[in-house]
């Protein structure tokens, strides 16, 4: 069985639909009665996320993967789902909904893991340009090479807030201030006067400016997610969130036939 987790969206039916119509079996997850009752189907779990009581639902309903679902900003509930599969051996997969489509961008390259855009960002030539939240920003930054090089922009106020310039973890002179933040003409003249051979954007903002402004330059644009979270393994559509749960099915599949062959043979 799969448990799919949720925050309350209707992601949910939709996803346990698509992978009940392949004949897999889904429990699913939600934090209060109110969700479940809006958006449960079949079997379901009301509660907070807990990771002994989630270890248990684990054990007690042969769970043999996660599909975490929910959208909870700052991802710290998807960080004990992460922790209880690893303790269960189970595999974990966060569902990352997409915001636009790749047809309409195409010099824009969708990656949600932290680690392989910080791996990009080492191997870049120039400079880096973030347009994300502190969390994303920071989150990146810990995992490259040199901080020196990554620059992000804050809408500028009255007075600079060294606090909140300090949660992005750059140097307080890669923070830019600026009067608007948004807008290719705006984009295009950061992208100038900084050097930019890369530009990152989260869903904190909107990616066409920034996708019309980098394939006039010529540079690369990363979308990725906003949680500040390093998810294991990650999925951003629904296809491709059935995929891996077929391939887990066929898996688990194949373990318990090799366990009724062994007790056979006892």
């Amino acid at each position: 069985m799969i448990l799919i987790l949720s925050s309350g969206s209707s992601d949910v039916v939709e996803l346990s639909k698509r992978i009940t119509a392949g004949g897999i079996k889904c429990m699913t997850h939600f934090s209060t009665f109110a969700d479940a009752g809006k958006y449960g189907r079949g079997s379901t779990v009301v509660g907070r996320i807990d990771y002994n009581s989630l270890c248990e639902i684990i054990r007690s309903n042969k769970i043999y993967g996660i599909v975490d679902a929910m959208s909870a900003p700052g991802g710290e509930e998807s960080e004990i789902v992460m922790r209880a599969a690893q303790k269960m051996g189970i595999p974990y997969l966060k569902y990352l909904k997409r915001s636009f489509s790749n047809e309409d961008y195409p010099n824009v390259l969708t990656i949600n893991s932290y680690k392989d855009i910080a791996d990009i960002i080492n191997q870049t030539i120039g400079n880096v340009l973030f347009y994300a939240s502190a969390c994303t920003v920071n989150a990146i930054a810990e995992l490259t090479e040199d901080k020196e090089r990554l620059y992000t922009v804050i809408p500028k106020g009255v007075d600079f807030d060294i606090s909140i310039a300090m949660e992005y973890g750059l140097p307080l002179r890669n923070v830019i201030e600026t009067e608007i933040v948004e807008g290719a003409e705006n984009v295009l003249n950061t992208v100038d006067k900084y050097n930019i051979g890369l530009i990152v954007v989260d869903g904190s903002y909107s990616i066409s400016d920034k996708a019309k402004a980098a394939d006039k330059k010529n540079i690369r644009v990363i979308a990725t997610q906003n949680t500040g979270v390093d998810y294991v393994d990650s999925a951003d559509t629904y296809d491709a969130v059935c995929g891996k749960v077929l391939l887990w099915s066929v898996d688990n599949s194949f373990r318990e036939g090799g366990k009724r062959v062994k007790n056979r043979n006892k």
